[in-house]
């Protein structure tokens, strides 16, 4: 999400996301949605342009991991 936001522009976001591998046409749609970032990170284009491993490689955490950590310490059975 904090990616997606600090791309400001509408031809920005579908310039990076081209940049990322993601097709022509699916980057302007995606670029250009008025749909916030929250709908968009659901798509195929997104998981295809910033994978897991990317955040994790840009030091992002990782919710899953987060949740698991918190998870397992409050377990007593």
């Amino acid at each position: 999400m904090c990616i997606w936001e600090s791309w400001k522009n509408g031809r920005t976001r579908a310039a990076a996301l081209m940049k990322l591998g993601v097709p022509e046409h699916e980057a302007f749609t995606h670029g250009m949605s008025s749909k916030g970032p929250w709908v968009l990170s659901s798509s195929q284009a997104m998981h295809q342009a910033l994978p897991v491993a990317l955040l994790e490689e840009r030091g992002l955490p990782s919710l899953l991991g987060i949740w698991k950590k918190l998870t397992a310490k409050n377990r007593t059975a």
